[in-house]
């Protein structure tokens, strides 16, 4: 027996897990979980989180689907003091990797339609992005999405008693540890991440002023100014401006010598993905470690191997 445990909170254009990580989600002003659905072993709750009796847990297998996500957010409740600090559950396990592992799918949608063949609704979801519960309740939406929350939850507890019978206990400590170094992260050395940006920040600099339509990112990397810039020198364009084609490559050694621009706009282009990714790494590294977490998929890809 478990129970399931599925959080709902607020985000928006500028404001998800996917644009801050999740430990910057869960400390960031913004942050609002709004509502918990608790189903199983005889609860059945739907609310608030500060008006749920958090000790009926203690000593429980909780499930939830993306427990990743779900474990974080009880975390930073029970470090606001919304959670009370002696709660102990048992284990805690996450349905959307148990239903990887039995070959479904990993949102809850459609693993609840392969696996149990039902349909679930992402909709109401996907309205409240921007909204907040009250607007939801001004809407007229507080029912139903109260109903929502416990469909999910429910939907996750029948996936876990269904099938966790088949998911062996050396599979199950490997998705656990998967989710806890995600949540450990790795040491970031901040000075040589701002050394790094630094650097790119000149090529991209140098890079541009050998590129004849340069005017900020938006013109460089365009690929309509790219097109008009060949068809001017009368050469063909690239097929494609993925640095991993080799007709690309192809495209860049023919020209590359004759026309410097050709050369500039590729150290360009890499040097901007490279800032981008030492830029996001910065954005997400903790001050209180200096770490940054991650996320790695625990059986990401069908042969069962990880993905991130």
């Amino acid at each position: 027996m478990a129970v399931a445990v599925d959080f709902e909170t607020f985000y928006s254009r500028d404001y998800s897990v996917g644009d801050c990580g999740i430990w910057h989600y869960v400390s960031d002003p913004r942050f609002d979980a709004y509502l918990v659905s608790v189903v199983g072993e005889g609860i059945e709750f739907v609310g608030h989180p500060k008006d749920f009796d958090w000790r009926l847990l203690n000593g429980k297998v909780l499930v939830s689907h993306n427990a990743s996500f779900d474990g974080m957010v009880f975390v930073r409740l029970m470090e606001i003091g919304v959670i009370p600090a002696d709660v102990r559950f048992a284990e805690w396990h996450c349905s959307a990797n148990l239903a990887c592992y039995v070959g479904g799918m990993r949102p809850l949608s459609g693993a609840a339609k392969g696996l149990l063949g039902e349909d679930l609704s992402k909709d109401l979801r996907g309205w409240m992005k921007g909204r907040t519960w009250q607007d939801a309740v001004d809407a007229g939406r507080g029912e139903e999405l109260r109903e929502y929350a416990l469909r999910d939850a429910a939907a996750a507890l029948a996936i876990w008693e269904k099938f966790s019978d088949g998911w062996p206990d050396h599979e199950r400590a490997l998705a656990q540890q998967t989710m806890l170094i995600g949540w450990r992260g790795f040491r970031v050395d901040r000075e040589r991440v701002d050394a790094g940006i630094a650097h790119l920040e000149r090529v991209k600099f140098e890079a541009a002023r050998s590129i004849p339509w340069s005017d900020g990112d938006a013109a460089v990397l365009s690929p309509k100014a790219l097109g008009e810039a060949c068809r001017a020198a009368g050469i063909n364009p690239p097929p494609s401006l993925s640095e991993d084609d080799p007709r690309c490559e192809q495209w860049e050694r023919t020209y590359g010598a004759q026309y410097p621009w050709v050369g500039a706009m590729r150290d360009y282009r890499k040097a901007n993905a490279l800032l981008e990714k030492l830029k996001t790494m910065r954005s997400r590294v903790r001050p209180t470690d200096g770490c940054m977490g991650y996320g790695l998929k625990y059986f990401g890809a069908s042969t069962g191997r990880w993905s991130g």
